[in-house]
């Protein structure tokens, strides 16, 4: 074959070739627009607003077709308006802003400053707040649709746990540095039972020393063995009184040492 031949058949082909590569890449560029534009459309039907957003800014670009370019503008435009934004700060529990990590859902917003305004989807949102030497902050909002001014405030305090040189005792401690000791109680029993037992015996023991003195006391004729079950009851009685004394002055002190 002349070589001229083969020149122009090299020549035609790669002729052929730039023309018809544009083609092929601008028609995979339409595909990529309408695809765009049918994701941004199903995530706007399914509250997804913020992926919405994104495949509209994909098939709202220059490369695509005019129709769509336009229709995905004008789509962007109302997805703007209706996903809502907040901004969220934080505080510690006497008022002073603190350096903090935040999370949404779970998530930590990277790159997070104090009243950075954050697009969210529309619905419930969790907000979790961690800062250095503090517990931490967690709040759940509602935001809807449209709503672009919501600022949230979280509140970090100190650990309940952590007290300073001047603290003062948590209330259940301090509570509890202040019970009587457990042995309080009993005593007080042991106390109110000796006194009783006092009561009792000693009225029996009179009653019974008033029957001698009604009876043979009269002729003198009571034998040791009459006048023993008096004595006894006597005897009992000033024990229980002894043992009822002791007991309750014990507990008193106990009871007065511990507060």
């Amino acid at each position: 074959m002349p070589l001229k031949t083969k020149l122009g058949r090299a020549v035609a082909f790669f002729g052929v070739l730039a023309v018809a590569t544009p083609s092929v890449a601008r028609a995979d560029t339409v595909t990529a627009c309408m695809q765009a534009a049918d994701k941004g459309q199903a995530a706007k039907r399914q509250g997804r607003l913020l992926d919405a957003r994104d495949a509209f800014l994909v098939c709202a670009r220059d490369a695509c077709p005019g129709v769509i370019r336009a229709d995905c503008a004008r789509w962007l435009d109302e997805v703007e308006v209706r996903i809502p934004a907040a901004s969220v700060r934080v505080q510690t529990d006497d008022g002073r802003d603190v350096a903090a990590r935040l999370f949404v859902d779970g998530t930590e917003i990277p790159n997070w400053s104090p009243g950075r305004t954050m697009r969210m989807e529309p619905g419930t949102h969790t907000f979790r707040a961690e800062a250095e030497g503090f517990e931490p902050a967690e709040e759940t909002a509602v935001l809807a649709e449209g709503e672009k001014a919501r600022l949230l405030t979280l509140v970090v305090a100190r650990p309940k746990n952590v007290l300073g040189p001047t603290s003062p005792l948590p209330p259940e401690e301090d509570a509890r540095s202040s019970r009587p000791p457990m042995l309080v109680y009993p005593l007080a029993g042991i106390g109110v039972a000796g006194l009783a037992g006092f009561t009792i015996f000693g009225l029996s023991g009179r009653a019974e020393a008033d029957d001698l003195r009604e009876g043979c006391g009269r002729t003198r004729s009571c034998t040791e063995a009459d006048v023993s079950s008096a004595r006894s009851m006597y005897l009992v009685a000033d024990v229980a009184l002894a043992v009822g004394v002791v007991a309750l002055g014990t507990a008193a002190v106990l009871w007065l040492t511990s507060r």
